[in-house]
């Protein structure tokens, strides 16, 4: 539709001659071409109105379910790529707290042996101190004896400061390893939690592709069907438009017909010298009050894609509206056809030199009968949307000598 209005705007620019038609003219052209190709699809049935809007919706839903599918996709590698970074990062966790509980093990040793070795200084400290120290080195019975329990005494205190003090290291260094292995821990516990989340993530991301890839093969069967629907529906219009031809044709014939028969009468009456004649120079009413939708003439369908004759002027109306003869006139005919819904037929003679016909299509209603005698604006039917119709509306159309003609020429 954006195209076909598109190129009429492109025609109106380009072909209109500027030099006679100014811009307010130019304009008022415009949006009344622009609006009539806005109505162009009031000839499509309300079937293939709908299966087209099926498919595009359709395609459109496929589009974006493909769209999210991949990025589902993407997710899904990005997350399992997460997963690979998180299952090393956990392996050097776990690593490292292996490490730490050794080096506390290790630690827990040295503090023992240490802790032993100052029993042992303590014991023969024990041993060696107070008068029994004193007694013994009293008792020494050569000075170098003396000596040498001297220097057993300070050996052993020595070796107690040292004990003591690589027991205090010993002790600290376990408890930097236990913080260590306190926080080792702590950290396997947030990588094993971040990888447990991680692939909770997957799983889920797995489950919505899975949905994903479902609705994407659902849609496509639904597109399957929408393209066929609207290939039906256009079949099915294309064969009502061909009614439609066939029916104007027909109409054509008939009128042709009493065209030739008002002429014979008339040409009867010119040999008998009778100044009374049919022929009225009278315009047309107006059959409803409302805005023009749709103006006469050929159109491009933009879903038949074919130039259709666009044979007469659509009103804008509710349905329900009643609708005036456009002038005093039989009722020809009156009854329901595909494509032009519920019409009447009015004979109005000879007008301006030929028989005239109009005709009042898609109504909801009839208010006269087959050979009734009408008079000018009175209330013939009332505008409804049945037959080859998407809206209600009025379309009116004028035949001379039976040919369409386009009615704003005799309103």
């Amino acid at each position: 539709m954006l195209v076909l209005v598109l190129t009429l705007a492109l025609t109106l620019t380009t072909g209109a001659p500027s030099a006679q038609a100014g811009p307010e003219e130019d304009k008022r052209r415009v949006e009344r071409q622009l609006e009539e190709a806005r109505h162009d699809l009031d000839e499509s049935s309300a079937q293939l109105l709908a299966a087209t809007k099926a498919l595009r919706e359709t395609e459109a839903r496929l589009a974006a379910a493909r769209t999210r599918l991949e990025a589902v996709r993407g997710q899904l590698a990005a997350a399992a790529a997460r997963d690979a970074a998180l299952a090393a990062s956990l392996r050097q966790a776990r690593e490292r707290l292996a490490e730490a509980k050794a080096g506390v093990r290790r630690s827990h040793r040295r503090v023992a042996e240490q802790r032993a070795r100052i029993a042992a200084f303590a014991n023969a400290s024990y041993q060696v101190s107070g008068v029994a120290e004193l007694a013994a080195i009293l008792g020494s019975a050569e000075p170098g004896d003396l000596l040498g329990q001297v220097q057993i005494v300070s050996s052993v205190s020595e070796s107690q400061r040292t004990a003591l003090a690589r027991l205090d290291a010993a002790t600290a260094t376990l408890a930097g390893q236990r913080a260590a292995l306190e926080e080792a821990e702590r950290e396997v516990a947030r990588q094993r939690a971040e990888a447990a989340a991680n692939l909770a993530r997957i799983r889920a991301l797995e489950r919505e592709a899975s949905a994903a890839e479902k609705r994407v093969r659902a849609l496509v069967e639904e597109r399957k069907a929408a393209v066929a629907e609207a290939e039906r529906a256009k079949a099915e219009d294309l064969r009502r438009y061909q009614q439609l031809v066939a029916e104007r044709e027909r109409i054509r014939r008939m009128l042709e017909e009493l065209a030739r028969q008002e002429r014979e009468r008339e040409e009867q009456r010119r040999k008998r010298k009778d100044d009374r004649s049919d022929d009225s120079g009278a315009r047309l009413l107006r059959p409803v009050d409302g805005p023009i939708t749709s103006h006469y003439g050929m159109r491009f369908h933009p879903i038949l894609r074919r130039w259709k004759l666009h044979d007469g002027t659509d009103f804008g109306a509710s349905c329900g509206t009643p609708v005036r003869a456009a002038a005093s006139g039989r009722v020809l005919a009156r009854y329901y056809n595909a494509g032009y819904g519920r019409r009447i037929l009015l004979a109005h003679g000879r007008m301006d030199g030929a028989s005239t016909v109009t005709t009042y299509n898609h109504l909801s209603s009839y208010a006269v009968g087959v050979n009734q005698w009408v008079r000018r604006g009175q209330v013939i039917g009332y505008v409804g949307t049945t037959g080859y119709s998407t809206g209600c509306h009025l379309h009116f159309m004028v035949l001379r000598d039976g040919r369409t003609v386009n009615p704003m020429n005799y309103l």
